[in-house]
């Protein structure tokens, strides 16, 4: 409820719930969760954020 909402792959009951329950939230909260998402996109999916774990890995799998 940060970042949006998740539901089950297949669920059409689950996801109309999540659609309705989006749009019932104020614009206040849906201004807030959209900062919220994009951050952690940036934070979690960037160049620099994808290249960092995948050093990670490559140093794991040398030093094994």
């Amino acid at each position: 409820g940060e970042t949006g909402f998740l539901f089950e792959m297949g669920n059409v009951d689950e996801l109309k719930k999540i659609i309705i329950k989006m749009s019932e939230i104020k614009k206040e909260e849906y201004e807030i969760m959209s900062v919220k998402s994009r951050k952690f996109a940036e934070d979690n999916f960037s160049e620099d954020s994808h290249y960092d774990k995948l050093i990670k890995i490559y140093n794991a799998a040398i030093n094994e």
